[in-house]
């Protein structure tokens, strides 16, 4: 999956916003690294559905 899609399936799947400054490996790349960052967005009001 690219990273364009990744961030496109977290917009749609979560109504996450991912800035430019978060698409780092630090946020994106592994499994966990996604699911901490879904996590931290939503609980900051960045995608709470």
């Amino acid at each position: 999956m690219g990273v364009m899609e990744l961030i496109a399936f977290l917009r749609d799947e979560f109504g996450i916003a991912v800035a430019d400054e978060d698409i780092t490996e630090s946020n994106l790349g592994t499994m966990t690294d996604i699911a901490r960052y879904v996590s931290t967005q939503r609980g900051n009001g960045n995608g709470a559905r």
